[in-house]
């Protein structure tokens, strides 16, 4: 009887396991237009997530906000996403280039930064630093098409 009861406990503490995250993500769902949102200067900027000649994916900019940085150092067409790798089965890392970039690479500083980003639904990524949970995170980006 003890047997039993320990079986069923462990079965029904499986079953109420979320197994979304056990099931591997395709890289394929980046593809398409997003626009990020809660990044301050770069926000409603939409970039273009597609495979380049190596098979990788990267994002170009598709359309620029009315920011004036960004309208001074971002062109359109030119790589902001240089980098998508995947990290386990459901979190993926992110390589975005800053604006403004080839100024702060003259001066030897950092010109991208690196994030964490997992797909909070088909339509909606969600990116962090550190420790946060993609799911509470503001800054998003968002599928246009």
């Amino acid at each position: 009887m003890k047997i039993f009861l320990c079986l069923l406990v462990i079965a029904l503490s499986l079953a109420a396991c979320d197994t979304s995250k056990m099931t591997q993500t395709p890289e394929n769902r980046f593809i398409g237009t997003w626009q990020l949102e809660g990044r301050g200067m770069l926000d409603s900027v939409q970039v273009s997530i597609q495979r380049n000649k190596d098979g990788d994916l990267q994002g170009r900019i598709a359309k620029l906000n009315s920011n004036k940085y960004v309208q001074l150092f971002v062109d359109s067409g030119s790589v902001l996403i240089s980098k998508i790798v995947r990290n386990s089965n459901f979190e993926f890392s992110v390589t975005e280039k800053r604006v403004g970039s080839e100024l702060f690479s003259v001066y030897d500083l950092p010109s991208s930064s690196e994030f964490k980003v997992e797909f909070i639904s088909n339509d909606l990524i969600g990116l962090t630093s550190g420790n946060a949970k993609a799911k509470d995170s503001k800054m998003l980006y968002r599928r246009v098409k």
